[in-house]
């Protein structure tokens, strides 16, 4: 059933640039700590415990976005929003002046999930100042600017790491989050939470599966989430193991980023105006997952050649996410804010699930395998996604209301939707 009959749109461009430049700040910020925080980690509370310490993180903001909502319609989106804030930098300020020690754990742990919850908050503030409409060129935009902070993040954060230790990264991370609190502060200080009900988190996790498009576009999240999960844990170890040195990796993992910088507003833009975005999702999972089966027959010490796969799996990658978010809004709005927090999910499911498989791969098999088997997922993908109902781009609303006569492209994706409905298939077992 579908959650709603009508959106509540309004767009404020001023709002939405200045959220684009809150998501530069975010990449720089997440990114200069997150490259960081496991080596942080592990000398606080030692090698053993790192997982164990990403496991439980991961494991309790599951938890807490599925009940996020709650708080929000209890205490308003704005002071939920700010206190959070705040609590982020006195982490960082602690970490940054406080000695090293195993209660650092505790301080971590509160940082990650804080920054996650961040995220979701303001992808629910953007959905406040969008249209369906333009819903791709905004969040691609949006994304585009956040990746242009994670290729700044890391080499700030290294350069600082090498000079002045681990505080003086905390405490430029503490620096970038009081600017992002003041501009927030400046700006978003009168938002109101618009939710609707306050459901439980059963009713919640059936008001999400009941409805077809928001349960195939959560599955297609998840399967991203679970290919950035085991590339982060996994590839660095191979590529040490085939030869590269920790400097050619640190290159290689920048330069992977530039197709999310060239292609990610392209997409979307191609999405709202001449596509939608079903079709281009399932060639997105297609070459995604491609390109990371062919990482399996790879025996080579060479950077060009590694930078190069890589970069045609981050080409999939980069296409898939702006147009799983541009999907996902297009089907709610600001005032579902249960269902966005649920569907953030995805990535802690991912970070729990991914792992636990490949360590069950590892017991039988070389590292090889899970790239293997990160491959099938993606291919796997390709199910939902063809379930999904395709949001009608600008050109096709013309088409349908007659303003516009269909090409060749328009009617060939149609006549393969009726040649292969994927719900028959499935029922039926006939192509």
């Amino acid at each position: 059933m579908p959650i709603k009959k009508k959106h509540h749109e309004r767009i404020d461009k001023k709002k939405i640039k200045l959220i684009t430049f809150l998501s530069f700040l975010m990449g720089v910020g997440g990114s200069s700590l997150y490259y960081i925080i496991s080596s942080y980690l592990e000398e606080s509370v030692g090698e053993a415990n790192v997982g164990i310490v990403y496991s439980f993180t991961y494991l309790a903001l599951f938890f807490l976005l599925l009940n996020f909502h709650k708080l929000i319609n209890k205490f308003g989106k704005a002071r939920i929003f700010f206190v959070l804030q705040f609590v982020k930098i006195v982490i960082l300020t602690m970490l940054g002046i406080l000695p090293v020690a195993s209660f650092d754990a505790v301080l971590v742990v509160g940082f990650l999930m804080l920054s996650y919850i961040t995220w979701v908050e303001m992808d629910i503030i953007l959905e406040s100042f969008s249209m369906d409409k333009v819903s791709g060129r905004i969040r691609g935009l949006y994304l585009v600017a956040h990746s242009l902070g994670y290729m700044v993040g890391p080499v700030v954060s290294t350069q600082l790491l090498g000079k002045f230790g681990f505080p003086s990264v905390f405490l430029f991370g503490m620096l970038l989050n009081s600017i992002f609190f003041i501009v927030t502060l400046l700006h978003f200080r009168m938002m109101k939470a618009e939710m609707r009900e306050v459901p439980g988190i059963r009713k919640l996790m059936k008001k999400v599966m009941a409805d077809k498009n928001l349960r195939g576009i959560y599955i297609v999240s998840t399967v991203l989430e679970i290919f950035y999960t085991l590339m982060v844990v996994y590839m660095p170890i191979y590529l040490l193991n085939q030869g590269l040195s920790w400097a050619q990796i640190g290159l290689i993992i920048s330069l992977i980023h530039v197709p999310y910088l060239v292609l990610q507003y392209p997409a979307g833009m191609l999405a709202d105006r001449k596509f939608g975005e079903k079709e281009m999702i399932i060639g997105s999972l297609l070459l995604l997952g491609f390109s990371t089966t062919y990482i399996y027959s790879i025996e080579s010490p060479s950077f060009f050649v590694w930078l190069a796969v890589l970069m045609v799996t981050r080409v999939g990658a980069s296409i898939l996410e702006i147009l799983r978010d541009s999907y996902f809004y297009k089907q709610v709005d600001a005032g579902d804010i249960d269902v966005i927090d649920f569907f953030r999910t995805a990535s802690p499911v991912a970070f729990i699930l991914g792992p636990m498989f490949a360590s069950l791969i590892l017991l039988f098999f070389s590292m090889k395998a899970v790239f293997i088997f990160t491959g099938m997922v993606m291919f796997l993908g390709i199910v939902p996604a063809m379930g999904l109902v395709d949001n009608l781009s600008e050109e096709e609303i013309m088409i349908k209301n007659g303003a516009k006569t269909a090409g060749n492209r328009w009617n060939f994706w149609r006549a393969l939707e009726r040649r292969f409905d994927i719900r028959k298939m499935i029922k039926t077992g006939k192509f």
